[in-house]
């Protein structure tokens, strides 16, 4: 199966008339405007066809929703510290089961130190993830992203920008005025020589910019053993 290629304008349709179309309409709308300042078009590209795909920090389930939705044919976990985030990622996974049976989709809300399912993946995403961690864990976080990934698959790392600033303060302002948290970015250097350390090649990187959003994208790919 050929899998479309979808706009940013497609994609937030989608979210707000097929995945979330239950919601209320504020969620709905919520869900939507994450759809629109968050370059989902550009992540699931680096999906392949039938992968397993691990999304920590999933949220609602948005990402991994996409992707079945778009004909991807995943096996997909996604895990979140929230409760009310999983059960509308059920919600909205029984709804794109009934459109795209090929894929399989399975939402576990988990505390911050249990441990994540599973012994690898071909695709393990974090997206808009690290800067909620706590600080002093961030690093093991990322490790522990690391050893997720199969010989041979896909890391898709996603953060906010901490440059140009007065992007960076927007990120900040965001989330304080709409989860009441201060965040801590992680310069994406950082991410990138940790993941060298650990053997993950670079494949591709993109820094772009929605509204006042900055988005930093990296693909890496694990040694092959």
């Amino acid at each position: 199966m050929n899998r479309p290629v979808l706009t940013r304008a497609d994609l937030v349709r989608m979210v707000r008339h097929q995945l979330f179309v239950d919601c209320a309409s504020g969620q709905r709308a919520i869900q939507g405007a994450r759809a629109w300042i968050c370059p989902f078009e550009t992540l699931i590209s680096f999906v392949p066809q039938g992968s397993t795909v691990l999304d920590v920090g999933c949220g609602s389930g948005m990402f991994l929703g996409i992707l079945a939705a778009t004909g991807a044919g995943i096996t997909g976990v996604g895990v979140d510290v929230s409760p009310r985030a999983i059960e509308t990622a059920k919600r909205m996974a029984t709804r794109v089961k009934e459109h795209a049976p090929e894929s399989s989709l399975e939402f576990l809300c988990l505390s911050p130190e249990a441990p994540w399912p599973g012994n690898g993946y071909g695709v393990v995403s974090a997206i808009d993830v690290l800067h909620h961690v706590p600080v002093e864990v961030q690093m093991k976080f990322l490790r522990g992203l690391f050893k997720q990934v199969k010989p041979g698959g896909i890391l898709l790392y996603k953060d906010m920008a901490s440059r140009p600033l007065w992007r960076a303060a927007g990120n900040v302002l965001h989330d304080l005025l709409s989860a009441r948290e201060l965040i801590h970015v992680v310069p994406i250097r950082a991410v990138e020589s940790l993941a060298a350390s650990a053997g993950l090649r670079l494949l591709a990187s993109d820094d772009s910019a929605i509204l006042w959003y900055g988005h930093e994208m990296r693909v890496f790919r694990a040694p092959e053993s």
